[in-house]
This record gives structure tokens, sequence and C-alpha cells, in this order.
């Protein structure tokens, strides 16, 4: 459930895409956020599927301080699954790494 209210409660296409991912319907899901121009809607799927790359790429442009969100977040996932150059460079990316960098 945390992840469907990650998505707009305003808009039913993400919340769609929401209830697609979690009834592990992962290619609608996937059609439905081609689709979509929304792109918070974009980056929390790619997010959901540890789709890390597309999950950057679909927020950069629109809103770099949701980029470094997101970059935290894969770093936390990379440090989890023992990836730790992989979570040092997100960690950098995500500009935590000035102040809290002693775990990795």
């Amino acid at each position: 459930m945390k992840l469907l209210r990650s998505y707009d409660q305003n808009d039913v296409s993400s919340q769609t895409i929401g209830i697609a991912t979690i009834l592990g319907m992962q290619e609608f899901a996937t059609q439905l956020v081609n689709a979509s121009t929304e792109t918070t809607a974009q980056s929390t799927f790619y997010v959901a599927v540890n789709k890390w790359d597309d999950a950057i790429r679909a927020i950069q442009t629109q809103d770099r301080l949701k980029s470094k969100s997101i970059y935290f977040q894969k770093a936390k996932y990379m440090e989890r699954i023992g990836k730790l150059d992989a979570a040092k460079e997100a960690y950098e990316k995500s500009t935590v790494s000035k102040y809290s960098f002693a775990k990795v």
C-alpha cells in the first residue's frame, strides 16, 4: 500500500499504474507508463520495479530535487544487495555523501 500512496491520489492513470504494479501486471503497467506524460508517475513506477536508470531519466529533466531522492533510494538499494561501488556512486550523485557516508 505504501507504493500506491506514492502515486498522485488525484490522477487516475497514476493510480492505475500503481494498482497494476502491485498486482504484478508489469507489462500492462509498463504500457501505461510509456503512454503517460506524468514524469512523477513514471519515476515512481521505475523505482518500484528497480529500474533506477529509467527512473532517473524520467524525472531528471523536470525535477532535479526528486532525482537526488531517487539517487539516494538507489544507493540504499545497492548497499542492501551488496553492490557497494554502485551504492557509493549513487550516494555521491544524491549529494548526501557529504553528510552521511560513514556506512559505505
